[in-house]
């Protein structure tokens, strides 16, 4: 199968620039940052008609058909389908920019500790209206819906769509965030692991923070990463370890996987896992050949 069509409802993006690296996920493409620049495989528009040309990027995400970058000077720049609005209404004031994170309607940014968000403020949810006077903001993390603000007090202040739940986090206090759809998951200071969203029963709830209880007894957390069906958890040894659905192999992670740096798991559930490490990068499930595809495509451009 083409290898285009594989990756046609995955997105992972990872940064090797400054020996340092970030991983984002939604759909369409797979993209990397080499010594600054952005190289694409998956959508063919994205990867060469409206590619970025900027050598000096710093880091980057990627959304659905557009992505946007931090470049030299901290500026910030999108790019991608123009008639997106993530295009067409990105900050005219681009500089001072730390981190960028893009989801499938809309992407935000960080500047002098306060938050920018624009794009489809779809159904009026209001995820991407910033509350006011919002400042001290260490991290942004985002949903197809809502929106939350790490700040530096290890506070967490989430808005957007109500019914997805996720506005009232049950974490006191946070050191590690992932979210997904109408999900999330967190690390609180006392390494206690919490999900909350409309997409969790309180029973399956149970059901994660046993799974994970021994593996966070014995290990420092350095990730958490959830796509539609699995969550897994990264050790600062390298360790890792999953929950979830197991249809496509998901949880059969590989054997002697050297020791892994950062992962990412795909929003559609018919795809994987791929994990950056010591030697390279390593995918596993997914339907068909995906885990193999995206393997080849993510080390030959090391």
């Amino acid at each position: 199968m083409n290898f285009l069509i594989i990756l046609c409802t995955f997105i992972l993006s990872f940064q090797l620039y400054s020996q340092s690296f970030d991983l984002s996920y939604f759909a369409q493409n797979v993209c990397a940052n080499k010594n600054g620049k952005v190289i694409c495989g998956g959508n063919k528009e994205l990867s060469k008609k409206y590619r970025l040309k900027s050598t000096k990027v710093t880091s980057f995400a990627i959304g659905f058909g557009t992505g946007c970058a931090i470049i030299k000077n901290n500026q910030l720049k999108c790019w991608g389908y123009p008639k997106n609005k993530i295009i067409s209404h990105q900050p005219r004031k681009n500089k001072g920019y730390t981190k960028v994170v893009v989801s499938r309607l809309h992407a935000c940014a960080i500047k002098n500790e306060k938050l920018d968000c624009w794009g489809i403020n779809f159904n009026n949810f209001g995820y991407t209206l910033v509350p006011k006077g919002l400042q001290n903001v260490k991290d942004v993390f985002q949903s197809d819906f809502n929106t939350c603000a790490l700040l530096n007090n290890s506070q967490l202040k989430c808005w957007g769509a109500d019914f997805s739940g996720l506005n009232d986090p049950l974490l006191k206090s946070v050191r590690h965030l992932a979210m997904q759809s109408s999900k999330a998951c967190g690390i609180d200071q006392s390494s206690q692991l919490i999900c909350w969203g409309i997409a969790f029963s309180s029973e399956e709830r149970k059901k994660i923070q046993l799974h994970f209880q021994d593996f966070l007894s014995a290990h420092k957390l350095s990730q958490i990463a959830m796509g539609v069906d699995n969550i897994c958890l990264v050790a600062h040894t390298g360790e890792i370890k999953c929950y979830g659905g197991n249809t496509f192999g998901n949880l059969d992670i590989p054997a002697n996987l050297p020791q892994v740096k950062k992962l990412a798991i795909s929003s559609a559930s018919s795809k994987g896992i791929c994990a950056q490490h010591t030697k390279g990068f390593t995918c596993w499930g997914g339907a068909g050949s995906w885990s193999k595809n995206v393997t080849r495509f993510l080390n030959s451009i090391l």
